[in-house]
């Protein structure tokens, strides 16, 4: 998942929990790291993110 897509989902969700499956670990990782991407580049405020047993993560997050 792109930085851009991650971005529109969190915009869609409005700031509430966004649930995103995955594939792999790997993919797991790389959606992540994506959120930390857009944090440190200002674009977003993640106020919780977890990866889940069932192979996905939340994420709370505000779009700045």
């Amino acid at each position: 998942m792109s930085q851009d897509v991650l971005l529109t989902k969190l915009k869609e969700a409005g700031g509430n929990h966004l649930v995103i499956g995955c594939d792999t670990e790997e993919d797991m990782n790389a959606k992540y790291l994506a959120a930390s991407k857009l944090q440190d580049d200002g674009i977003i405020e993640i106020i919780d993110i977890a990866k889940n047993d069932d192979s996905t993560f939340s994420i709370k997050a505000r779009v700045l």
